[in-house]
Protein backbone atom coordinates (compact mmCIF):
# COMPACT_ATOMS: atom_id res chain seq x y z
CA UNK A 1 0.00 0.00 0.00
CA UNK A 2 1.13 3.20 -0.79
CA UNK A 3 3.05 5.09 2.50
CA UNK A 4 3.78 1.78 4.12
CA UNK A 5 6.64 1.04 5.79
CA UNK A 6 8.50 -1.06 3.09
CA UNK A 7 7.83 1.65 0.60
CA UNK A 8 9.54 4.30 2.48
CA UNK A 9 12.60 1.86 3.69
CA UNK A 10 13.18 0.58 0.09
CA UNK A 11 13.07 4.23 -1.04
CA UNK A 12 15.35 5.81 1.73
CA UNK A 13 16.89 3.05 4.20
CA UNK A 14 17.20 -0.22 2.40
CA UNK A 15 18.46 -2.43 4.75
CA UNK A 16 18.66 -0.59 8.09
CA UNK A 17 15.25 -0.65 9.24
CA UNK A 18 13.52 -3.44 7.23
CA UNK A 19 16.28 -6.24 8.26
CA UNK A 20 15.29 -5.51 12.16
CA UNK A 21 11.56 -5.96 11.69
CA UNK A 22 10.92 -8.73 14.01
CA UNK A 23 8.33 -10.86 12.15
CA UNK A 24 7.38 -13.89 14.57
CA UNK A 25 6.58 -10.51 17.22
CA UNK A 26 4.48 -8.60 14.80
CA UNK A 27 2.49 -11.38 13.16
CA UNK A 28 0.12 -10.85 11.78
CA UNK A 29 1.36 -7.65 11.18
CA UNK A 30 4.15 -6.71 8.24
CA UNK A 31 6.02 -3.54 6.96
CA UNK A 32 3.22 -3.55 4.02
CA UNK A 33 0.67 -3.59 6.13
CA UNK A 34 1.80 -0.37 8.51
CA UNK A 35 2.42 2.66 7.71
CA UNK A 36 6.11 4.41 8.09
CA UNK A 37 4.88 7.17 10.30
CA UNK A 38 2.74 5.23 12.13
CA UNK A 39 3.23 5.92 16.40
CA UNK A 40 2.41 2.07 16.85
CA UNK A 41 4.92 0.40 18.96
CA UNK A 42 6.25 -2.93 17.00
CA UNK A 43 8.93 -5.28 18.01
CA UNK A 44 12.48 -4.66 16.18
CA UNK A 45 15.44 -6.99 16.55
CA UNK A 46 19.02 -5.65 15.87
CA UNK A 47 21.91 -7.54 14.36
CA UNK A 48 22.90 -8.43 18.55
CA UNK A 49 19.86 -10.02 19.16
CA UNK A 50 18.70 -6.59 21.16
CA UNK A 51 14.59 -6.85 20.80
CA UNK A 52 12.43 -3.85 21.97
CA UNK A 53 9.49 -1.62 20.85
CA UNK A 54 9.42 0.98 18.94
CA UNK A 55 7.23 2.98 16.56
CA UNK A 56 8.03 2.98 12.57
CA UNK A 57 7.87 6.87 12.78
CA UNK A 58 10.72 6.87 15.42
CA UNK A 59 12.14 4.44 13.10
CA UNK A 60 11.96 6.77 10.73
CA UNK A 61 13.60 9.77 12.64
CA UNK A 62 16.52 8.00 13.70
CA UNK A 63 15.72 5.82 16.78
CA UNK A 64 18.12 2.60 16.83
CA UNK A 65 18.27 0.02 19.46
CA UNK A 66 18.67 1.55 23.02
CA UNK A 67 20.89 -1.41 23.78
CA UNK A 68 23.43 -0.68 21.12
CA UNK A 69 23.31 2.97 21.83
CA UNK A 70 23.61 2.39 25.26
CA UNK A 71 19.90 3.80 26.14
CA UNK A 72 18.76 0.77 28.01
CA UNK A 73 21.17 -1.74 30.27
CA UNK A 74 22.10 -5.19 28.79
CA UNK A 75 21.62 -7.30 31.58
CA UNK A 76 24.44 -9.24 32.82
CA UNK A 77 26.89 -6.65 31.16
CA UNK A 78 25.59 -3.19 30.95
CA UNK A 79 23.94 -2.77 33.82
CA UNK A 80 24.91 -0.93 37.27
CA UNK A 81 24.31 -4.09 39.31
CA UNK A 82 26.79 -6.05 36.83
CA UNK A 83 29.25 -3.21 36.33
CA UNK A 84 29.27 -1.54 40.01
CA UNK A 85 28.00 -4.24 42.43
CA UNK A 86 30.01 -1.71 45.36
CA UNK A 87 26.94 0.48 44.17
CA UNK A 88 24.27 -1.92 43.84
CA UNK A 89 24.98 -3.26 47.45
CA UNK A 90 23.95 0.50 48.45
CA UNK A 91 20.74 0.69 46.25
CA UNK A 92 17.75 1.59 48.54
CA UNK A 93 15.26 -1.33 49.16
CA UNK A 94 12.46 -0.03 48.88
CA UNK A 95 12.34 3.81 47.96
CA UNK A 96 12.67 2.78 44.28
CA UNK A 97 9.64 0.72 43.80
CA UNK A 98 10.32 -1.90 41.26
CA UNK A 99 13.62 -0.22 39.45
CA UNK A 100 16.44 -2.53 40.19
CA UNK A 101 20.08 -1.90 39.68
CA UNK A 102 20.04 -4.52 37.17
CA UNK A 103 17.53 -2.18 35.37
CA UNK A 104 20.29 0.80 35.12
CA UNK A 105 22.65 1.99 33.63
CA UNK A 106 25.84 2.93 35.36
CA UNK A 107 26.30 6.40 33.92
CA UNK A 108 22.46 7.22 34.32
CA UNK A 109 21.69 10.71 35.49
CA UNK A 110 18.53 10.03 36.87
CA UNK A 111 17.96 10.99 40.48
CA UNK A 112 17.25 7.29 42.96
CA UNK A 113 17.89 6.36 46.33
CA UNK A 114 20.12 4.87 48.55
CA UNK A 115 21.25 3.60 51.67
CA UNK A 116 24.72 3.04 53.04
CA UNK A 117 25.70 0.64 55.79
CA UNK A 118 25.50 2.78 58.35
CA UNK A 119 21.47 3.39 57.53
CA UNK A 120 21.59 6.81 56.28
CA UNK A 121 18.97 7.37 53.19
CA UNK A 122 20.01 9.69 50.46
CA UNK A 123 19.07 10.67 46.60
CA UNK A 124 21.98 10.76 44.08
CA UNK A 125 22.25 9.78 40.30
CA UNK A 126 24.44 6.27 39.47
CA UNK A 127 26.29 8.74 36.90
CA UNK A 128 27.52 10.84 40.52
CA UNK A 129 27.74 7.48 42.40
CA UNK A 130 30.29 6.16 39.83
CA UNK A 131 32.24 9.97 40.05
CA UNK A 132 32.84 9.22 43.84
CA UNK A 133 29.72 10.76 45.51
CA UNK A 134 29.31 8.73 48.51
CA UNK A 135 26.64 9.29 52.02
CA UNK A 136 26.48 12.56 52.51
CA UNK A 137 26.52 12.18 56.35
CA UNK A 138 29.38 9.75 56.58
CA UNK A 139 31.35 12.18 54.51
CA UNK A 140 29.52 15.60 55.29
CA UNK A 141 32.38 18.07 55.03
CA UNK A 142 33.80 16.31 51.31
CA UNK A 143 34.50 19.36 48.78
CA UNK A 144 32.91 19.37 45.37
CA UNK A 145 35.99 18.26 44.25
CA UNK A 146 36.20 15.33 46.80
CA UNK A 147 32.91 14.13 45.83
CA UNK A 148 32.29 14.97 42.33
CA UNK A 149 35.66 15.18 40.39
CA UNK A 150 33.45 14.55 36.98
CA UNK A 151 31.53 17.43 37.87
CA UNK A 152 34.37 19.49 39.13
CA UNK A 153 36.42 18.98 35.69
CA UNK A 154 33.81 20.66 34.21
CA UNK A 155 33.94 23.52 36.52
CA UNK A 156 34.95 27.12 35.16
CA UNK A 157 38.20 28.56 36.95
CA UNK A 158 38.48 31.33 34.59
CA UNK A 159 35.18 32.97 35.26
CA UNK A 160 34.29 31.53 38.98
CA UNK A 161 36.11 33.18 42.01
CA UNK A 162 35.93 30.37 44.03
CA UNK A 163 37.43 26.45 43.52
CA UNK A 164 35.74 23.24 43.65
CA UNK A 165 37.63 22.02 46.47
CA UNK A 166 36.41 24.96 48.66
CA UNK A 167 32.41 24.43 47.52
CA UNK A 168 30.41 22.47 49.20
CA UNK A 169 28.53 19.62 47.08
CA UNK A 170 25.03 20.63 48.54
CA UNK A 171 25.69 24.81 47.81
CA UNK A 172 22.86 26.95 46.66
CA UNK A 173 25.32 29.16 44.74
CA UNK A 174 24.98 29.64 41.00
CA UNK A 175 28.61 29.07 39.50
CA UNK A 176 29.58 28.86 36.00
CA UNK A 177 30.49 25.77 33.87
CA UNK A 178 32.50 24.49 30.93
CA UNK A 179 31.86 21.34 29.31
CA UNK A 180 33.99 19.13 27.43
CA UNK A 181 32.73 20.69 23.96
CA UNK A 182 33.37 24.15 25.39
CA UNK A 183 29.85 24.68 26.15
CA UNK A 184 29.20 27.53 29.12
CA UNK A 185 26.52 27.82 31.31
CA UNK A 186 25.27 28.99 34.84
CA UNK A 187 23.56 26.92 37.31
CA UNK A 188 23.35 26.06 40.96
CA UNK A 189 25.94 23.54 42.28
CA UNK A 190 23.61 21.45 44.10
CA UNK A 191 21.05 21.41 41.02
CA UNK A 192 24.11 19.33 39.30
CA UNK A 193 24.68 17.08 42.14
CA UNK A 194 21.28 16.39 43.32
CA UNK A 195 19.76 16.72 40.15
CA UNK A 196 20.15 16.24 36.13
CA UNK A 197 21.16 19.56 35.50
CA UNK A 198 23.70 18.87 32.75
CA UNK A 199 25.16 21.18 29.46
CA UNK A 200 22.15 22.68 28.37
CA UNK A 201 23.47 22.53 24.91
CA UNK A 202 24.69 18.99 24.90
CA UNK A 203 21.54 18.09 26.25
CA UNK A 204 19.56 20.34 23.71
CA UNK A 205 18.00 21.96 26.05
CA UNK A 206 19.32 25.80 25.00
CA UNK A 207 19.41 26.04 20.79
CA UNK A 208 22.88 27.33 19.50
CA UNK A 209 22.47 27.44 15.60
CA UNK A 210 24.90 25.29 13.76
CA UNK A 211 25.33 23.39 16.79
CA UNK A 212 22.63 21.48 17.95
CA UNK A 213 19.52 22.79 15.76
CA UNK A 214 17.50 20.32 13.42
CA UNK A 215 19.13 21.32 10.43
CA UNK A 216 22.44 20.72 11.48
CA UNK A 217 22.18 17.05 13.56
CA UNK A 218 19.68 15.88 10.82
CA UNK A 219 20.13 17.72 7.39
CA UNK A 220 18.06 14.41 5.97
CA UNK A 221 14.74 15.72 8.14
CA UNK A 222 15.82 19.31 7.31
CA UNK A 223 15.20 18.78 3.71
CA UNK A 224 11.60 17.85 4.04
CA UNK A 225 11.05 21.12 5.87
CA UNK A 226 8.03 22.73 4.44
CA UNK A 227 7.31 25.69 3.22
CA UNK A 228 4.55 26.31 5.06
CA UNK A 229 6.54 27.18 7.81
CA UNK A 230 7.15 30.82 7.11
CA UNK A 231 9.86 32.81 9.26
CA UNK A 232 10.69 29.84 11.11
CA UNK A 233 13.60 27.43 9.55
CA UNK A 234 14.99 24.40 10.55
CA UNK A 235 18.34 25.82 12.28
CA UNK A 236 15.17 27.60 14.60
CA UNK A 237 14.07 24.71 16.17
CA UNK A 238 15.66 21.93 18.46
CA UNK A 239 15.65 18.22 17.41
CA UNK A 240 13.61 17.32 20.13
Amino acid sequence: MNGSLRDYCLRTHPDAVLNEWCAEKNAPLTPDTIGFASHRKVWWRCKNGHEWLASPDGRKNGAACPYCAGIKPIIGETDLATVSPELAAEWHPTKNGALTPADILPGSKRTVWWRCKCGHEWAASPNSRKGGAGCPVCNPTASLAERFPNLAAEWDAERNASSPDRVSPNSAASVWWKCAQGHVWRERVAARTQGDASCPVCSAKRLVPGVNDLETLFPELAAEWASENAGLSPRDVLPK
